[in-house]
């Protein structure tokens, strides 16, 4: 994986993790939760789309 590739990627994990804490689901027993979020967000980042802002219910 290139340099910017990798820099892209942790951009869009950040902006994953900074939802999820804004969110308040970074308390212990939401860790399903996060792991959807960043798996979403490597996805979104193999197909080239933005990172979506979607808010759970």
């Amino acid at each position: 994986m290139d340099h910017l590739r990798k820099a892209d990627l942790e951009i869009k994990l950040k902006q994953a993790l900074r939802e999820h804490q804004h969110e308040g689901l970074n308390m212990i027993g939401n860790t399903e939760q996060l792991l959807h979020r960043l798996v979403d967000a490597v996805e979104e980042w193999t197909e080239g789309r933005p990172l979506s802002r979607q808010k759970s219910a």
